[in-house]
């Protein structure tokens, strides 16, 4: 872990994009069933916020808490405001709209409706409607026209269509 930090390190100085790919490999890979706490104080190491954003996505995205999804977005939810937290709460959010480890998706669903609406709020509805792309397509649709921000809606809800047509023939049974 110390080797791979001073790698990032020095991609941060000379090269931030390489960094931020570098973060988010390492997060996916090597994170994989550590203690959320550790991971969190691992994340905060990075002051850059795109590092951190990286970092928290896959680490949510790799099935660390999967044995616990709520877990997945209590971790999301702890992280400081903005890009880390946002990109942490729609991985969160779609892992827990898939349904991972049995969870209910609905009892989710109540705690959207309950949010008040801000940023926070637009990127759990963006992974939560990306979860449920391929369970239920249609209302992956109606929860993408939730996100309050009318710019964020409109791409989440492209990319939600897109998805759609794609899945749609394989379902279907068309070419």
């Amino acid at each position: 872990v110390d080797q791979i930090s001073k790698a990032i390190d020095f991609f941060k100085e000379n090269d931030p994009n390489k960094a931020a790919s570098l973060m988010r490999e390492f997060s996916k890979r090597v994170v994989r069933n550590k203690d959320p706490k550790v991971l969190k104080e691992w994340i905060a190491h990075y002051d850059d916020p795109r590092m951190q954003g990286a970092a928290a996505g896959k680490v949510i995205e790799s099935g660390t808490v999967d044995k616990d999804p709520i877990t997945a977005a209590e971790f999301a939810w702890s992280l400081d405001e903005g890009k880390p937290r946002r990109t942490a709460l729609s991985a969160a959010y779609a892992r827990l709209a898939g349904g991972v480890n049995g969870h209910d998706p609905s009892v989710t669903a109540t705690q959207l409706v309950e949010m008040d609406k801000g940023a926070d709020r637009d990127f759990a509805l963006n992974g939560f409607a990306h979860g449920l792309v391929h369970k239920d397509p249609d209302a992956a649709l109606e929860w993408a026209n939730e996100i309050s921000n009318e710019g964020f809606r409109k791409v989440v809800t492209k990319n939600i269509s897109r998805r759609i047509q794609k899945e749609r023939p394989k379902a279907q049974g068309v070419e």
